[in-house]
């Protein structure tokens, strides 16, 4: 097919066959599905809760870290309580790790197509085409 850029005024030709156009077209919905799929998980109400978990978890450590008096310490039983709000923040933490983790996936699917896409358009025919 030949195409006349009104910017040069050369020939250009297009060398896509509908097979590869219809390749692209199917690796762009994946890719906005994929994106979809992020959004959807990352914009949920159990993912904001599973954020503020985590702050809250933060701020009652400190607080508990400052209701220690070091000189009135005197068993396990003293630190125990700011232990078990230290072990919520790294439970905290691992939940959040896990929600990325999904979004990593969604995300690293998108970026397969997308590098899919690039490599098709560099090799815009396939070899029976040659």
């Amino acid at each position: 097919m030949f195409g006349v850029s009104k910017r040069l005024s050369k020939p250009t030709f297009n060398i896509m066959s509908n097979s590869t156009h219809e390749n692209i077209e199917r690796l762009l919905r994946l890719i906005r599905d994929n994106l979809a799929d992020c959004e959807l998980n990352h914009n949920t109400q159990t993912t904001r809760n599973d954020h503020a978990n985590l702050e809250n978890a933060i701020l009652a450590a400190l607080i508990e870290a400052n209701r220690i008096e070091p000189e009135r310490l005197e068993e396990i039983a003293d630190v125990k309580p700011l232990h078990d709000r230290i072990h919520s923040i790294v439970l905290a933490l691992r939940v959040s790790r896990n929600n990325l983790e999904r979004l990593e996936h969604y995300a690293e699917l998108a970026l397969e197509h997308a590098r899919e896409v690039s490599h098709t358009v560099e090799e815009p025919y396939d070899d029976h085409e040659l």
